[in-house]
């Protein structure tokens, strides 16, 4: 518990006590079928621009500190307006969290401690096609798209929280593009 709380992660004891020692990726691994929210497009990394890219890449040099927190999926190079759920799990927000950047429509699905979260696809929560409570499955649709992108982040921490640290390297967000390509539908 000491290391744990000397690192500042009291609230995730629980997690890192359940896993502990699991192995894996240093993302930790999360299991279970993974799929493209927009299948039928491609999740090979050339499919991206360097500004798409989660991380510091060449195109992203826009952002405070260069730092992407996230995978957007332009509606060029992976059209579609159905945005399909990536994994499985519970809905635990739907709705616009009045923050700038994040679009009017925010969804958020939690499986075993992991948030992934979709945003900036809609100009109205109108565009969900889930509500909070809702247990979904891999591939199902939960959102339509008429903006110019989806982003879509993973974190462990609290997304509200999460969007302190939304352009800091800081390990509180976690590449998606691994995950999506771990497992294929």
């Amino acid at each position: 518990m000491s290391i744990i709380t000397s690192n500042k992660l009291t609230e995730y004891d629980e997690f890192a006590i359940k896993h502990w020692g699991e192995g894996g990726n240093n993302n930790g691994t999360i299991t279970g079928e993974w799929t493209n929210p927009f299948p039928g497009s491609s999740l090979d990394k050339s499919s991206f621009s360097g500004g798409q890219l989660f991380g510091t890449n060449p195109g992203g040099e826009f952002r405070p500190n260069g730092f992407h927190d996230g995978l957007d999926f332009g509606s060029v190079d992976h059209p579609g307006s159905e945005i399909h759920a990536v994994h499985g799990g519970k809905v635990v927000y739907v709705g616009n969290p009045g923050i700038s950047g994040l679009g009017a429509c925010v969804i958020v699905i939690n499986y075993d401690g992991l948030n992934m979260v979709y945003q900036e696809f809609a100009n109205s929560t109108g565009n969900s096609r889930v509500k909070v409570g809702d247990q979904v499955k891999v591939g199902q649709v939960i959102g339509i798209r008429d903006t110019a992108h989806l982003h879509l982040g993973f974190t462990r921490m609290d997304w509200r929280q999460a969007q302190g640290h939304a352009f800091t390297d800081d390990g509180t967000w976690i590449d998606p593009l691994p995950f999506l390509n771990s497992s294929k539908k």
